[in-house]
C-alpha cells in the first residue's frame, strides 16, 4: 500500500495530530521510518545544503536550537511511540513547496498534513498548505482535521 510517508510540521496542534496519525498509519504498515518536514524562513545564521530536487536545487537548513528543531524533535518523540522513526527535513521556503519537494525527492507514496479549520473566506485570500498541496500533489494526501 505505501512505503514513504511525508508529514508536514509548523509546531501546531494541527500538525501534531497529522504526525500521530502518520505514526499510526507507519505502524499499522511496519515502516521503519517516517518523513517529517518543517520549512523555515530564509535567515543567514543558517547552514544550507543544496540538494537537487524535481524543480531545481532546494536548501535543506541545519538550525541548531531553532523553532524548527524543537518541532522536529516533537515529532521524534511522537514517531518513536509508534515505533517509528524520524527522518527530519528542515527546508528553507514556503511550507507547500517544501512538503512537495521533499515528497518527490524521497518518492513518497502519501503526504500527511493538519487541517488548520479554516473557513472557505478565510482561505479564499491566502489558501493553506494543506489545500494547495491537495491541488498540487501528484502523490495520495491525508488531510487530518483536528478536533477542537
Amino acid at each position: 500500500m505505501y512505503s514513504t510517508i511525508v508529514v508536514g510540521t509548523d509546531g501546531s496542534n494541527h500538525a501534531l495530530d497529522a504526525i500521530r496519525r502518520a505514526g499510526q498509519l507507519a505502524e499499522r504498515l511496519e515502516l521503519p521510518s517516517v518523513h517529517v518536514v518543517c520549512a523555515i524562513a530564509a535567515d543567514s545564521s543558517y547552514t544550507l545544503r543544496a540538494v537537487e530536487g524535481e524543480s531545481g536545487i532546494v536548501s535543506e537548513a541545519a538550525v541548531p536550537g531553532s523553532q524548527a528543531e524543537e518541532h522536529i524533535a516533537t515529532a521524534e518523540a511522537t514517531l518513536a511511540s509508534h515505533s517509528v522513526s524520524t527522518v527530519p527535513h528542515i527546508v528553507i521556503g514556503d511550507a507547500s513547496n517544501a512538503i512537495l519537494e521533499v515528497a518527490d525527492r524521497v518518492d513518497a507514496d502519501l503526504i500527511v498534513v493538519g487541517a488548520r479549520g479554516l473557513s472557505a473566506l478565510q482561505r479564499f485570500p491566502r489558501g493553506s498548505v494543506s489545500t494547495r498541496i491537495a491541488h498540487h500533489s501528484t502523490r495520495d494526501v491525508l488531510i487530518v482535521e483536528h478536533d477542537d
